[in-house]
């Protein structure tokens, strides 16, 4: 009895590592076919080109031993429910119905003590109006200050512009950080938005930190 129990435990055994071997493989099979897939974040279809090299491509001004607070143009909100905007891909939105809304917001999280140096900004712009972008310091229900104001150039399509450096510490506990957005009065997709790079220094007090939590 001892030796068929033995036996029919083996046999389980080994029809369990046969049923993981089968499982393991469709999961791989699975994910090279995400790998090979076609599908974007965009939720859209699309055919990867060749890296040729030869694509336009967009590049930002060093910025060492600077952290980065990095948005999409699309992450931005209208403060007038009547605004309306559409999606271009990559990142780009622009505004279809300003509905009597003058401004898109984003909220800035930088950590406390740290100092703001610069912002910089993409952007596709075809358009003779230029868009501007806004990083505020907020006293809520008392006042605002503008800490970088930044314009499109010419229009020419993909382009970027970025602040001079400057330094501004932020304080969570008195004030709190936006970044506005104006398109002037266009409302098509000549003038879009595609992302803001806010560039600022850690507080002092980060390198202290223990390596896993500093990363």
């Amino acid at each position: 009895m001892k030796k068929k129990q033995f036996l029919s435990k083996t046999y389980i055994v080994f029809l369990g590592i046969i049923a993981l071997l089968v499982v393991f493989s469709a999961l791989g099979g699975y994910a090279i076919a995400q790998e090979g897939a076609t599908e974007t974040g965009d939720g859209e279809t699309y055919t990867a080109a060749p890296n040729t090299g030869t694509a336009p491509k967009v590049d930002l001004p060093d910025a060492p031993n600077m952290s980065h607070y990095f948005i999409l143009g699309s992450h931005l909100r209208p403060r007038n429910s009547s605004v309306e905007y559409a999606y271009d891909g990559s990142g780009c939105m622009y505004i279809t119905n300003a509905g009597g809304g003058t401004r898109l917001q984003f909220p800035v999280l930088l950590p406390d003590g740290s100092t703001i140096k610069s912002m910089d900004i993409i952007y596709n712009d075809t358009n003779a109006s230029n868009l501007t972008m806004v990083l505020s310091a907020y006293d809520p229900g008392v006042d605002d200050t503008d800490i970088i104001l930044l314009k499109s150039t010419g229009d020419t399509g993909i382009g970027t512009n970025s602040s001079s450096e400057i330094s501004y510490s932020v304080d969570n506990s008195q004030e709190a950080y936006s970044l506005n957005y104006s398109w002037t009065d266009v409302t098509d997709d000549t003038l879009q938005i595609c992302g803001i790079r806010i560039n600022y220094n850690d507080p002092f007090y980060a390198a202290l930190l223990p390596t896993v939590l500093n990363q």
